[in-house]
């Protein structure tokens, strides 16, 4: 089971502050699942996220956490030129 929807939320914008930038619209943002992690990668150019889960998740907690991410980035995600 994943933590509750805003102990995510609240944990993306803790790690946004030591996320892993991989250039300047590409982050990697680890969630902390029970006993593992999901990883997140951000693709701001493209306007994708994807999810990594080696356990295969529950995935409509995956899809509302993906959804309160894509609302949370959605305005900084750069127009495409």
């Amino acid at each position: 089971m994943l933590v509750s929807k805003n102990t995510a939320i609240k944990s993306f914008r803790r790690v946004m502050k030591a996320h892993i930038e991989l250039g300047t619209s590409d982050f990697i943002l680890p969630i902390h699942e029970d006993k593992h992690w999901v990883l997140f990668h951000l693709n701001l150019t493209s306007h994708q996220i994807l999810c990594y889960d080696s356990l295969g998740g529950d995935e409509d907690e995956l899809r509302d956490i993906y959804e309160r991410l894509w609302d949370f980035i959605k305005p900084v995600t750069p127009d495409p030129e």
